[in-house]
């Protein structure tokens, strides 16, 4: 369980790290004005870490992108639906079906980073001799 914590945690540390420079160089909005986004971010690492060591046994490791996209959907709702982030940062309405696709995308994206932690984790994984 804890190679499992261990590999979602450091691939979402390296990838808020990279979001995190990305979102304030890109859109070049006063850190005042992304602080939602920022403080909700330090806490994906340890979600992403428990999500991990919530997958069934049977899915390790070949099931871990599905299960990473399940919590990009879980993710995708909570940002663009229940905090609504588009309308605090950006003060942009996005209309229900844009929300929708959304969520489509950051469970995609999700299942795309979670490559990375089957990965990482095979690589933390002992080899047999």
């Amino acid at each position: 369980m804890l190679r499992r914590f261990a590999a979602g945690s450091l691939v979402a540390c390296i990838a808020i790290a990279v979001a995190t420079l990305a979102v304030l160089a890109v859109f070049q909005q006063s850190t005042q004005r992304v602080s939602l986004i920022l403080a909700a971010w330090c806490i994906v690492p340890c979600v992403w870490g428990l999500w991990a060591m919530l997958t069934p046994l049977s899915w390790v490791p070949q099931r871990l992108p599905i299960w990473g996209a399940g919590l990009g959907a879980v993710a995708g709702v909570m940002a663009l639906f229940v905090l609504n982030l588009p309308w605090r940062v950006f003060e942009a309405s996005l209309p229900v079906a844009a929300r929708a696709v959304g969520v489509i995308v950051a469970a995609a994206f999700y299942y795309a980073m979670w490559m990375i932690v089957e990965t990482v984790y095979m690589r933390l994984t002992p080899r047999s001799s």
